[in-house]
């Protein structure tokens, strides 16, 4: 399938539990690199919520069926990017970096001069990956306080066990 035969939508409430299975079966690769494949996906009441927000973003195959999604959060300064899967079977064909194109987009849209994520370090589809598409690495001292929290929190929820940072994509026209 060409990458062309792929769109970006909002997500409707109809897909929520397909982007559930995306993310379970992404999920999964973790495996090769030493991290737990078997991470808590996120909740259905998060999916719902970002949904109902218009903050959740599917990448649709030529079918209209989701194949990948993207999952922000608003935050003080920044648009989060919570959550970004693409299914294994769709890898490799940019759809990821047009979901994070198309979330620099909304930030611009909505006048915030950055996108941030955390990730793991050590798996080549994080970290590295983002900071192939501009992404740059934040010192966890002087985090903004509720990037912080949100590093305390999955630290408190065992993500630490292995390397995670936080990183941030500045938005041109708002810097």
């Amino acid at each position: 399938m060409s990458p062309r035969s792929y769109a970006i939508r909002s997500a409707r409430t109809d897909d929520l539990t397909a982007l559930q299975a995306i993310e379970d079966l992404a999920g999964r690769q973790y495996g090769a690199v030493g991290i737990d494949p078997d991470l808590p996906g996120v909740a259905m009441e998060t999916l719902s919520s970002a949904q109902a927000s218009g903050l959740l973003w599917v990448m649709a195959d030529s079918q209209d069926e989701p194949v990948g999604f993207a999952l922000a959060w608003l935050r003080p300064g920044a648009l989060h990017l919570r959550e970004l899967d693409v299914l294994p079977t769709h890898g490799r064909r940019g759809l990821g970096a047009r979901l994070v194109a198309h979330v620099a987009t909304e930030a611009q849209r909505r006048g915030f001069p950055l996108v941030t994520l955390t990730t793991f370090t050590e798996a080549p589809w994080n970290a590295p990956y983002y900071e192939r598409l501009g992404f740059r690495r934040l010192a966890a001292e002087g985090l903004p306080e509720w990037l912080a929290a949100i590093r305390h929190e999955e630290a408190s929820e065992g993500l630490d066990r292995w390397p995670r940072i936080a990183m941030a994509l500045r938005i041109p026209a708002c810097s």
